[in-house]
């Protein structure tokens, strides 16, 4: 997607909101077609507004395209709760990417890296 749109427009959050809830679901291109429909209209929808300079809450198309991840994600037998938490972080992206804000930043490393250890001898 980030050819398509010059960025990252997915932010890890949703992608880990989708990977958790769609792990271990049957994943065919049939299947997927209306979740990933969905949620390239919602990015879309964010920058038309970004690019417009509207209020992304007023956008019919964006409210539309979350209607239809929902319904997507349901269709694939998730949860309703866990639908909602994908929802909102798609939410979250469209509004990042509507506000021209990073979506994503680098994760600092857990541990330091340690000295490379002296050549032996």
């Amino acid at each position: 997607m980030s050819k398509v749109y010059g960025e990252t427009v997915i932010p890890w959050d949703l992608a880990y909101a989708l990977t958790s809830v769609l792990a271990g679901k049957d994943l065919s291109n049939d299947n997927l077609r209306p979740l990933t429909r969905a949620i390239l209209e919602a990015v879309s929808s964010a920058f038309l507004c970004r690019n417009e300079h509207s209020n992304l809450r007023d956008s019919v198309q964006l409210r539309a395209a979350v209607e239809h991840a929902y319904r997507a994600l349901l269709a694939l037998n998730v949860t309703a709760t866990n639908a909602r938490v994908v929802v909102g972080s798609l939410l979250k992206a469209g509004l990042y990417v509507c506000a021209d804000r990073t979506l994503v930043v680098p994760i600092p490393p857990a541990f330091l890296a340690l000295p490379p250890e002296p050549a032996s001898r």
